[in-house]
C-alpha cells in the first residue's frame, strides 16, 4: 500500500515521501493542530514534499493541459490532484491536509515534517533537509486508516555550522525584495547542488516562471 502511494507521488514529481506514526506529532500538538487519526492513535501518516525534481514534471503536465496552467494557483491544483490520486490508488481510507490551505487554520507542516523525521528546523526558520538543505518544499500530510510506522531518527544538519543564513535573514525581514529571501537559502552550505532552476525560483517567488518555461 505504501509502495503504491509512494510510486504515485514520485511519478508526479513529489520525491520526498516520509511515512510516520501520527502519534509522533499529535501527542505533542495543541488540540486544534492535531491531525486526523481515524480513531486509531497510531495511524499511518505520510508527509509529502519535493525538491527541484518536481519542476520538469509539473511543467510537462502543464504543457499537456494548458488550461490548468492558466488557472489561478496551478501548482496547488496539481498538488491536490496528483497526491489525492496516489492516495486513492491504495484503496485505503485517508484524510489529507494541504500546506497551502490556510483556512480555517493552517497545518503546521514544518512541525509535522520534523516529527516525521524528514527535515529539521534551521536557525533561519526554514525547514532543512540533510542532503537538500533549504531547497525543499512541504506540500501535504496524508493520514491513512491503518497502523503507523516509527519515524526514522534525524540528527540536526545545522550542528557545527557557523550559521551564515542569519545575516541575510535579518536583511530579508525588513525587505520587500524577494531576492533577499532567496539569499537566505543561497547562504546555506548544505544542498548547493540541489538549488532550484531559475524558472522554478521565479515561479515560487513571483509566479512568473511558469509561462517562460512553457514557451
Amino acid at each position: 500500500m505504501l509502495e503504491t502511494f509512494t510510486a504515485g507521488c514520485l511519478e508526479a514529481g513529489f520525491d520526498l515521501v516520509q511515512p510516520f506514526d501520527v502519534a509522533a506529532f499529535n501527542q505533542g500538538a495543541a488540540l486544534e493542530d492535531r491531525l486526523p487519526d481515524h480513531g486509531r492513535p497510531s495511524a499511518l501518516a505520510v508527509v509529502v514534499g519535493n525538491s527541484r525534481a518536481l519542476w520538469p514534471v509539473f511543467v510537462a503536465a502543464c504543457r499537456r493541459d494548458p488550461g490548468s496552467a492558466a488557472a489561478p494557483h496551478p501548482l496547488n491544483r496539481y498538488t491536490v490532484r496528483v497526491i489525492t490520486a496516489a492516495a486513492e490508488a491504495t484503496g485505503w481510507p485517508f484524510a489529507a491536509r494541504w500546506a497551502h490551505v490556510l483556512e480555517p487554520r493552517p497545518v503546521p507542516i514544518q512541525r509535522v515534517a520534523e516529527a516525521a523525521g524528514l527535515v529539521r528546523s534551521a536557525p533561519c526558520l526554514f525547514s532543512i533537509h540533510p542532503r537538500l538543505g533549504l531547497w525543499v518544499a512541504l506540500r501535504a500530510v496524508v493520514v491513512f486508516d491503518r497502523e503507523g510506522v516509527a519515524a526514522p531518527p534525524l540528527s540536526h544538519p545545522c550542528e557545527g555550522c557557523p550559521r551564515p543564513c542569519l545575516a541575510p535573514l535579518e536583511r530579508a525581514r525588513s525587505s520587500t525584495d524577494w531576492r533577499d529571501w532567496l539569499a537566505v537559502r543561497d547562504a546555506c552550505p548544505i544542498g548547493r547542488d540541489a538549488r532550484y532552476p531559475e524558472a522554478q525560483i521565479a515561479y515560487h517567488y513571483t509566479r512568473r516562471g511558469l509561462q517562460e518555461a512553457l514557451e
